[in-house]
C-alpha cells in the first residue's frame, strides 16, 4: 500500500479542487463554502485518517460480524464527524451526498494515475471499504442521538457562532488600520472606527451619511482605482495614496480584496488602508541623506573610489572621474565595472599587494608622495599623489571592499620643482640686478642684501647682514633712513623717496622704494627695499620737457579729439582734430559745455556719466552719444572720461572723443548680413543645428523642428537627445565629443525619431566655426535622411545571401553556417548535414512548364521548413537540391529527421494548374565531427545523395568515411 499512501499524501490540493468541483456542479456550495480552503481542510482531515489506516493495514478493511465499531479508528472518525456535522445544523442527507463526492474524488485519483490493473483494483477496494466504515460510524452516532440532544447541540453551536460573530465584530472595530466594506455595486456597506476617524480627518461626510453611498461620491480619491479593480479579474490589488488630512498629510498603502458569495459570484470589496506615512518620511529622509552624501562626496577635492573585494570599480566621485579622464584612455563610464588594474594598465604588482593587505587585515594605510607609473597609448607617465586606502566594513563586520582616497599632487609636485627652479633663477636675478635690493627686520637690521647693495656701501655682504643704517651711513643719512622706515614698520605704508648726492663722477640721484613685509596674520615684521640709480632719469627729464612741444604738435595731427574739461564740464582746451571731426575750430569750443554737443535725448545720460567720474580721483567711464556737427547733422561719438583733477599737471577731466559713425554703419551692415544668413539657415530644407563652446546645442532650424515635431525650447541643450534611438545615442555622442575635443570635422550615422514616431536614418555632418575675431565658437551641422539608402543596402544584403524564389538561405549563407558548425564540432558540439534532391523533377518542368516547377520548389521548401527547429538551417543549394544543417544533432537523430522529411514529401499531394501528382526525395546524410572542412562535407553529402539515387531513389543514405552507406 506504499504507492497508495504516497499518492494520497502528495495530492491534497488536487483532491480538494476535485471535491469542490463536484460540490459546485451538484449545488452543495449553497450550503457550504465556495472557496477552496475549507474543502482543503476537510480533505486534510479525511486523508489523515485514511493514511493512518494504510499504515496499519496492508489489505482492504473488510467487515466482520464481530467488529467493535468503538474500537475501529475509521468508524470513530465517522462518529466525530457526525457530531460536528450535526452541530453545524447539517442533515444526514447532506452528509451522505457530500461523502459520495469525497469518495469519488479519491477514486478518480487512483483511476487517473495509470496504475497496474491488480494494484488499481486493490487500491479502489481499500478506499471503498474505508468510506463504508466511515459511513457506518456516522450512522451509528446519528441513530444513538435523541432529538432533544440534537436541539441542545444546535443551540450550543448557534451560541458559539454568535460569540464568534461578536468577537469578529469586536476584532473588526479594534483593527488599527482603516477598513471599508463595499457591496457588489461599490456602495459603502460598513467601516471600522479607524476608517470613521480617517473620514473625519480628511473632512469627508460623517460615516452615517456615506452608508450605502457610491464610493465615487463618498470617497472620490478611491473611485478610479476601485472602478478598475471591480471591472477586472484580479482577486487582490495594492497601490499607494497620498491624502491631505485636516492636520497633516498622510500616506497609505491600500489593499483591495474581492469578496465572493457561496456560489462564487462577486459580492463586494474590502479596502484596508495601512498608514505608511512614517515609512515614506523615512524613505524621503534616506533619499535626502543619500543626495547630501553624494553632494559631499562629489564636492570633495580629493578623488574617492570604492572597489569591491575583486578590486572592481563600483563608485567614484567627480575628482576621481577627472583623474580617470586625465591619466587613462577610458571615460569614467567605461571604467565603472572594470578592475582598477585594467583601467590603470601600468599599476605595479606592489600596489595590488598593498590593496590585498588592507582588504585582508582591515587596517588603513596612507602613502605620501605615492608614485604610480602607468602606460597610456604606449606612453609612460608618473602620477604623484597622497593616497589612503581603507577597508569598507558592513554592520556585521564583513569587508565589502576598499575605499581609496587620492589627492593628486602631480601638478603640485611639478609646480614645486618649477618653484625651486624659479627660486634659483630669482636668486641669480637679485644677485645680478643693477638695483640695490635688501630686506630688514622690525628693528631695522639687514637680514638679506644683494651684491649691488654691498658694493654701494663699500662692504662685503656678510658685513652688512645684522647691521642698522646707523652703523653703515653718516648720521644725517641714517636719521633720514630711520624716519622713512619708521613709517613703513609702524604704519604699514609704502614709502618712496628720491635723493641727490655728490660723487667723484659728479652729481648723482637715487630713488628708494620701501614696502612692508607681513606675516600670515598681516602683522608687519620687516620691510623690503629697492634702491635705484635715477641719474639717467633725471637727465632724461629735461629731454622730456623739451619734447613736450613736439608732443603737442603731434596730438594736433591725431584724428581723435582730446579735450580737458573743468569740474563744471566746460571745455578748457581741445585738440585741433575737432575741426576735422565736427567742423568747429578749437577756439569756438573753449568755454562751452560738453553737453552742448550732445543730442537732446542723450544729454541726461552724458551728464550722469560725467557726475560718476567726478566722484573720486582716477575714476573713468565712457558713453556713446550722438554729437552735433557744425553743419547740423549728428555723428556717432564714443566719449571716454577720466578724472585727473588731483593731478597738478592736468587739473581737469580728460575727455577723449572718437568719431564712430562709420564703425557703427559697418556694424549695422554686419548685423544685417548675420540676420540674412540666420534666415537662410532657418529656411534651409535640411535639418541644421549649432552648438557653442560648451558643446551644447542652442539652435535648430525650422527643418529640424518640423522633422522632430518639437519646439526650439524642447530641443536646446540636451533635449534633442530624446529623439535619438537609444541604441545609437552613446555612439553618436562619442563621435561628436571626440571631434569636438580634437577640433576636427564630425560625421556620424544614427536614427532620429520623426514627428510621426518613425525612426529615420540620418547622416549628420558637423564642422567647427569661428567668431569674427577668429576664435573657436562651436560647431554647425546639417543632417540628411538616408533611410531609403539603408533599406536598399539591407535588401541587397538579403538578396546576396537568399534564394529569390523560395526566400531560403542560399549556398553562400549555408557555407558560412557550415564553417561555424565545423568550428563548434571541434569544441565538442557535433552536428549533421542533409543533402536532398527531388526525384523526377525534370518530369514536372517538361510536362507542366517551369512556372509549375517553381511552384513545386516553393511548396517543397515550405514542407521541409514546417518541422525544423529554430536553430536549424534549410537552404536551397541549386536547382531542385536542398540542404539542411542540423545544429547540435547526432547523426542517428539526423537520419531519423531525414526519413521523416522523406515520408512527408512522399505523402504530399502537389497540385499545379488543376493537375495533382506525387514526388519523392533522395537524401544524403553526413556527420559533422570537426575532422573535415565544409567543402569535403558538402561533397560527402552530395555523394551519399547520388548513392540514394542509384539505389532506387526515395531513400536516405548515410555517408561513412570507409565508403560504405
Amino acid at each position: 500500500m506504499k504507492r497508495l499512501y504516497d499518492l494520497i499524501a502528495d495530492n491534497e490540493d488536487r483532491l480538494a479542487r476535485r471535491v469542490l468541483q463536484y460540490a459546485g456542479a451538484h449545488g452543495y456550495v449553497k450550503y457550504t463554502s465556495a472557496t477552496e480552503e475549507p474543502w482543503r481542510r476537510s480533505v486534510a482531515g479525511l486523508s489523515e485518517c485514511l493514511l493512518a489506516a494504510l499504515q496499519s493495514n496492508e489489505q482492504p478493511l473488510e467487515f466482520s460480524p464481530d467488529d467493535d465499531l468503538k474500537k475501529d479508528p475509521v468508524a470513530a472518525f465517522g462518529i466525530t464527524e457526525a457530531r460536528k456535522h450535526r452541530q453545524r445544523g447539517g442533515t444526514l442527507e447532506l452528509f451522505f451526498g457530500l461523502m459520495t463526492y469525497f469518495r469519488q474524488s479519491y477514486i478518480d485519483l487512483v483511476l487517473e494515475t495509470g496504475l497496474k490493473r491488480n494494484d488499481e483494483q486493490r487500491y479502489l477496494r481499500f478506499i471503498e471499504r474505508f468510506f463504508d466504515r466511515l459511513k457506518l460510524g456516522f450512522c451509528t452516532q446519528w441513530a444513538e442521538t435523541s432529538d432533544s440532544k440534537r436541539v441542545a447541540e444546535l443551540q450550543a453551536a448557534n451560541q458559539a457562532m454568535a460569540n464568534a460573530a461578536s468577537g469578529q465584530h469586536a476584532l473588526f472595530e479594534s483593527l488599527p488600520s482603516p477598513v471599508i466594506l463595499m457591496d457588489h455595486g461599490s456602495r459603502i456597506d460598513n467601516m471600522n472606527r479607524a476608517a470613521v476617524a480617517l473620514m473625519r480627518d480628511i473632512g469627508a461626510l460623517h460615516s452615517s451619511q456615506v452608508k450605502e453611498m457610491p464610493v465615487g461620491e463618498a470617497l472620490p480619491w478611491l473611485a478610479e482605482e476601485l472602478h478598475a479593480f471591480v471591472a477586472g479579474s484580479e482577486s487582490e490589488a495594492r497601490f499607494e495614496k497620498h491624502l491631505q488630512t485636516l492636520e497633516v498629510d498622510r500616506d497609505f498603502q491600500i489593499q483591495l480584496t474581492r469578496m465572493e458569495d457561496a456560489g462564487g459570484d462577486f459580492s463586494g470589496t474590502v479596502a484596508i488602508l495601512t498608514d505608511i506615512t512614517a515609512l515614506k518620511q523615512a524613505q524621503r529622509a534616506a533619499t535626502r541623506e543619500k543626495l547630501l552624501n553624494d553632494a559631499i562626496l562629489n564636492n570633495m577635492p580629493a578623488g574617492v573610489a570604492f572597489l569591491d573585494n575583486a578590486f572592481i570599480l563600483r563608485k567614484y566621485n567627480h575628482a576621481h572621474a577627472e583623474m580617470i579622464r586625465k591619466y587613462t584612455s577610458y571615460s569614467p563610464e567605461q571604467a565603472l565595472g572594470m578592475s582598477y588594474f585594467d583601467y590603470l594598465p601600468g599599476s605595479q604588482p606592489q600596489v595590488e599587494e598593498w590593496f590585498r593587505r588592507v582588504r585582508n587585515t582591515g587596517q588603513a594605510e596612507t602613502r605620501h608622495d605615492f608614485r604610480l607609473t602607468i602606460s597610456v597609448n604606449g606612453r609612460e607617465q608618473t602620477i604623484r599623489s597622497d593616497t589612503s586606502v581603507a577597508a569598507m566594513v558592513d554592520a556585521a563586520g564583513k569587508v565589502e571592499g576598499i575605499l581609496i582616497l587620492t589627492r593628486d599632487t602631480t601638478d603640485y609636485q611639478r609646480a614645486e620643482d618649477m618653484l625651486r627652479t624659479s627660486e634659483d633663477r630669482y636668486h641669480t636675478l637679485v644677485e645680478n640686478a643693477d638695483d640695490a635690493i635688501f630686506v630688514k627686520d622690525a628693528e631695522g637690521r639687514f637680514t638679506k642684501a644683494n651684491s649691488e647693495l654691498a658694493r654701494r656701501v663699500s662692504r662685503r655682504k656678510e658685513d652688512v647682514i645684522g647691521k642698522t643704517a646707523w652703523e653703515l651711513f653718516p648720521p644725517e643719512t641714517a636719521r633720514r633712513i630711520a624716519n622713512e622706515e619708521s613709517k613703513v614698520l609702524k604704519q604699514g605704508v609704502v614709502v618712496e623717496s628720491e635723493h641727490e648726492y655728490a660723487t667723484p663722477w659728479g652729481q648723482m640721484a637715487r630713488s628708494v622704494r620701501k614696502v612692508p613685509l607681513r606675516d600670515d596674520a598681516g602683522a608687519v615684521i620687516g620691510l623690503v627695499g629697492i634702491a635705484r640709480d635715477t641719474t639717467e632719469r633725471k637727465r632724461a627729464a629735461e629731454a622730456l620737457r623739451r619734447s613736450e612741444e613736439h608732443l603737442r604738435s603731434l596730438t594736433e595731427s591725431v584724428s581723435d579729439i582730446v579735450a580737458v574739461l573743468s569740474q563744471a564740464g566746460a571745455i578748457q582746451s581741445i585738440s585741433p582734430s575737432v575741426e576735422r571731426a565736427l567742423g568747429y575750430r578749437p577756439e569756438e569750443m573753449v568755454g562751452k559745455s560738453l553737453l552742448e554737443l550732445a543730442h537732446p535725448e542723450e544729454a541726461a545720460n552724458l551728464e550722469s556719466v560725467f557726475a560718476q567720474v567726478l566722484q573720486c580721483p582716477g575714476a573713468a567711464a565712457s558713453a556713446e552719444m550722438r554729437g552735433r556737427h557744425k553743419d547740423g547733422s549728428y555723428r556717432v561719438l564714443e566719449v571716454a572720461l577720466s578724472n585727473h583733477l588731483s593731478n597738478p599737471a592736468v587739473g581737469g577731466i580728460i575727455c577723449k572723443i572718437v568719431d564712430a559713425t562709420e564703425h557703427r554703419k559697418a556694424e549695422e551692415a554686419l548685423a544685417k548680413a548675420r540676420d540674412f544668413y540666420l534666415t537662410l539657415l532657418d529656411e534651409f530644407p535640411a535639418p541644421i543645428w549649432r552648438s557653442g563652446t560648451d558643446a551644447k546645442c542652442y539652435y535648430f532650424n525650422k527643418s529640424w523642428l518640423m522633422f522632430t515635431g518639437k519646439t526650439l525650447e524642447q530641443e536646446i541643450g540636451d533635449g534633442w537627445m530624446e529623439g535619438v534611438h537609444p541604441d545609437d545615442l552613446d555612439r553618436r555622442m562619442k563621435a561628436y565629443l571626440d571631434a569636438f575635443n580634437a577640433r576636427r570635422p564630425y560625421e556620424a550615422e544614427y536614427r532620429l525619431r520623426r514627428h510621426d514616431g518613425e525612426y529615420r536614418w540620418m547622416v549628420d555632418i558637423g564642422r567647427l566655426y569661428c567668431d569674427p575675431d577668429g576664435n573657436f565658437a562651436g560647431y554647425i551641422g546639417s543632417c540628411y535622411d538616408v533611410t531609403d539608402r539603408k533599406m536598399q543596402e539591407q535588401q541587397l544584403g538579403y538578396l546576396a545571401t537568399h534564394d529569390p524564389l523560395t526566400r531560403l538561405p542560399n549556398r553562400r549563407l549555408l557555407e558560412d553556417a557550415l564553417s561555424r558548425a565545423v568550428a563548434r564540432a571541434r569544441r565538442g558540439t557535433r552536428s549533421a548535414l542533409l543533402f536532398l534532391d527531388l526525384d523526377d523533377f525534370k518530369f514536372v518542368n517538361d510536362t507542366f512548364g517551369h512556372t509549375a516547377g517553381d511552384q513545386v520548389l516553393i511548396a517543397t521548401a515550405r514542407l521541409l521548413q514546417e518541422h525544423l527547429r529554430a536553430e536549424d538551417l534549410l537552404a536551397r543549394f541549386a536547382g531542385d537540391e536542398f540542404a539542411v544543417l542540423l545544429e547540435g544533432t547526432e547523426v542517428d537523430e539526423a537520419r531519423s529527421i531525414a526519413e521523416r522529411n522523406r515520408r512527408k514529401v512522399e505523402e504530399h499531394t502537389f497540385s499545379v494548374g488543376g493537375h495533382e501528382f506525387h514526388l519523392s526525395v533522395s537524401t544524403g546524410v553526413v556527420a559533422i565531427d570537426g575532422r573535415e572542412g565544409p567543402e569535403f562535407l558538402m561533397s560527402h553529402a552530395d555523394n551519399a545523395m547520388y548513392t540514394a539515387k542509384d539505389q532506387g531513389r526515395n531513400r536516405v543514405v548515410l555517408y561513412h568515411p570507409d565508403g560504405e552507406t
